[in-house]
């Protein structure tokens, strides 16, 4: 079984009738199960989920742009922002056009449900899950990072003989080393029989590693997003990052050994393309660089993960004050954003703070 893995798919503002992949990617997606990230709704209603910084969707036509994919995770923090009927009406839209999901049910147990395709011996369960959005209190959902239930899923899907991907939306945005915690839910799906983890939510790609023989591959980042979703959003003004991608490519035999392959892509509004062995060599290198960090002592990754972080942490709060705070109506409203917020910038504002007076 061939399968190749695609980083965030958001369809907000696509034109998907100009939109064009090149030749070489056209032939690496052909005969190939297709996996991405689906990450807005598909609906046409009109009540947005309030207090967001963005809202995402798109018409069900748009995923005609999607024909050759075979599934899509709708495990991400953006599954309900047009609320309950949006996750109604995607789940639907995915059902008319034979596109397979995962990720987001009505309840917990639900929305930790794989998806298993099952192709030339091979049988894939695919898996979606995060710390956003989560179902709960009757409202759909998506699965949580629970450790002890994606650990029982796990093993339950290995002894019944599948191939097992989680394939997480997850880390701190806009940045290339994943963080301590990311990396500690990746080792322990590993541990418990995972065969490779993929992860996005960052939107820039991110580093890979080997653990126990088995593939991590942090974020993929972007692979179809309009530029105009991140204006204001990213610390870095036109964040040329922001239009690179990877696919991974993975061929999987009966026995469950395989070979993953990387390769990147340049993204526009209008285009994705696959680049050759020259236009990606630079990613390449960094990709390499990163791995061995990652492979190296934990100080050294440490330092270089939470120097990367506190001008991510300023930007969030900006952010937060100029799209959530200003528009609360009321102490209520209030009190959800500050519960909402990512508490991974407090610690990585204070672990920069004490990196930074260590190595003074």
């Amino acid at each position: 079984m061939k399968v190749n893995f695609f980083g965030d798919i958001c369809l907000e503002g696509i034109d998907w009738q100009r939109f064009e992949f090149d030749t070489a990617l056209r032939t690496l997606m052909d005969g190939a199960v297709n996996v991405g990230n689906l990450e807005c709704p598909i609906t046409l209603h009109e009540v947005p989920k309030p207090l967001q910084v963005r809202n995402l969707r798109a018409p069900a036509e748009s995923l005609a742009l999607l024909q050759g994919f075979a599934a899509v995770s709708l495990a991400n923090n953006h599954v309900q922002d047009y609320g309950e009927t949006g996750c109604r009406d995607t789940l639907a839209a995915l059902g008319q056009t034979g596109i397979g999901h995962f990720g987001l049910g009505p309840d917990q147990r639900s929305a930790l449900t794989p998806l298993i395709l099952e192709r030339n011996g091979v049988r894939l369960a695919l898996l979606g899950a995060t710390r956003y959005a989560n179902a709960r209190d009757g409202l759909p959902g998506t699965a949580s990072e629970q450790l002890s239930r994606l650990r029982r899923v796990i093993r339950r899907l290995k002894a019944d003989g599948c191939f097992v991907v989680p394939y997480f939306h997850w880390g701190y945005e806009y940045v290339h080393v994943p963080s301590p915690r990311e990396r500690g839910i990746a080792h322990a799906c590993v541990d418990a029989g995972a065969d490779l983890v993929i992860g996005a939510h960052p939107h820039v790609w991110q580093a890979c590693e080997t653990y126990r023989g088995r593939q991590i591959y942090y974020s993929l980042g972007n692979f179809i997003f309009h530029s105009r979703v991140f204006d204001g959003l990213s610390p870095v003004p036109n964040d040329p990052r922001l239009k690179e991608g990877l696919v991974i490519s993975v061929q999987i035999r009966p026995n469950h050994r395989y070979e993953a392959a990387m390769h990147v892509v340049r993204l526009t509004d209008t285009s994705a393309r696959l680049l050759d062995a020259t236009g990606s060599a630079p990613i390449r290198a960094q990709m390499t660089a990163l791995a061995a960090l990652l492979a190296g002592p934990r100080l050294p990754y440490l330092r270089a993960y939470f120097r990367q972080t506190p001008a991510i942490a300023r930007q969030n709060v900006r952010i937060r004050k100029e799209h959530q705070t200003a528009v609360a109506g009321s102490s209520a409203d209030l009190l959800k954003v500050y519960r909402s917020f990512n508490g991974q910038d407090v610690m990585n504002r204070l672990a920069a703070a004490v990196i930074g007076r260590l190595e003074q």
